[in-house]
């Protein structure tokens, strides 16, 4: 008859430092996880870049959600992509053999997967055919997307000119005819830090934590001949804003109506 205390038997079914024994590291069900956590962090990230405006807008207003811009929404789906795409891989590659089984009529009942494997591959080439061809009801998802960036876009401040962010102080003097190093006065005086006129009105904005936008209309206030991208002349500066930009309880932000000719000929948010 054995002597020893349940600690003392427990103690023999673990480890030798005591410690409890735990199940070995499951490779099936680590793919299966993974896969499932990449695709909801692709799908995030796609939503996201779904309703996000188009480039230039974003760039120009730095515009975020949910804390990112459109540039990190967009890393973030793609390295979620390419890790989806290699827990796939792997994912077949452990469930090979049933795959294989499914598909030459191996496996027991597998005769009845015809029809799901036929519907599948239809399925599919509908999606990609309807896309291309601009098909309904595909071409009314791209539809919606495109409103979703006329409307970001109405309610934004217009840029000098495409990617307006890239340019050099200089080159953005030179659209006015002004001088440049009156502009990095004018710049500096206002707090940005705008070492030459070489420097990046990307830069220059980002080192005073605002968007280039905001930038812009420094230089508008300063510089009357200056006139709004659209024609309209200085309104009454920060008004309406968007309200997914990085402020309002959301980061860094502004609102820019006096950009617009008519703000009454705007959206109202309440009807989106």
């Amino acid at each position: 008859m054995s002597t020893e205390s349940p600690q003392e038997t427990i103690r023999k079914q673990n480890h030798e430092d005591g410690s409890p024994t735990r199940p070995g590291f499951k490779m099936q069900a680590f793919t299966s996880l993974l896969l499932l956590c990449s695709f909801i962090a692709m799908l995030l990230s796609g939503v996201m870049l779904y309703l996000s405006p188009m480039g230039r807008v974003a760039k120009w207003t730095d515009w975020s959600l949910l804390g990112l811009g459109k540039e990190e929404w967009a890393a973030v789906h793609i390295n979620n992509s390419i890790l989806f795409l290699a827990a796939a891989i792997l994912h077949i590659y452990f469930n090979w053999r049933l795959l294989v089984a499914y598909l030459t009529k191996k496996a027991r009942g597998a005769g009845r997967r015809q029809l799901e494997l036929g519907l599948a591959v239809v399925l599919t080439i509908a999606v990609v055919g309807g896309t291309i061809y601009n098909l309904p009801p595909f071409s009314t998802v791209m539809a919606w997307n495109e409103q979703i960036k006329r409307y970001w876009e109405a309610r934004s401040p217009a840029a000098p000119a495409p990617h307006a962010e890239e340019f050099t102080i200089a080159r953005l003097a030179e659209m006015y005819s002004l001088p440049p190093d009156e502009v990095v006065a004018v710049l500096t005086e206002a707090g940005f830090e705008c070492p030459s006129p070489e420097s990046r009105v990307r830069d220059v904005a980002e080192s005073k934590g605002v968007p280039p936008a905001v930038l812009f209309q420094t230089l508008r206030e300063r510089f009357p001949q200056i006139q709004s991208p659209n024609g309209a002349s200085p309104g009454p500066g920060f008004g309406r804003g968007m309200g997914m930009g990085r402020g309002f309880g959301m980061g860094r932000g502004f609102g820019m109506g006096g950009f617009h000719d008519d703000e009454s000929s705007l959206p109202d948010a309440s009807e989106h």
